[in-house]
């Protein structure tokens, strides 16, 4: 009688395959909010070749440059963190402040240069 709970097995595993394939299918057209096809992301190291601010700053303007050339391009913009990728946390508390610390919780911080919501193709609707 083998055959029973192999059938079983062969039934739960097919649907369990099934909704995975189905989860990651929604997963793949969720709406991120930026464009990531056609993204290009160069990691650059402070320690890469650079010695000073200076250097690190010059360094930048000429990646840039490069990639500026690169065709159909729509805008080149540096940032510090990649949007999903990883952050920067920070708490964020006044002299005298009693509010609970949240584990995980605090302001997220990014660095960004001018053009990069131009570049991920997000609309900003308002701020400064």
């Amino acid at each position: 009688m083998p055959a029973v709970p192999e059938g079983t097995l062969s039934v739960v595993l097919m649907i369990g395959a099934g909704l995975f394939v189905w989860s990651f299918a929604r997963a793949a057209s969720a709406d991120l909010g930026f464009v990531a096809e056609q993204l290009i992301v160069r990691y650059c190291r402070s320690s890469e070749s650079v010695n000073s601010p200076e250097e690190f700053e010059a360094h930048w303007l000429r990646m840039e440059e490069r990639i500026r050339r690169l065709p159909r391009g729509v805008a080149v913009a540096q940032s510090v963190t990649v949007p999903f990728e990883s952050q920067w946390t920070y708490s964020v508390l006044l002299n005298g402040d009693t509010l609970p610390l949240i584990k995980g919780g605090g302001l997220h911080l990014n660095g960004i240069s001018t053009d990069y919501f131009r570049a991920l193709q997000t609309p900003v609707i308002r701020g400064r």
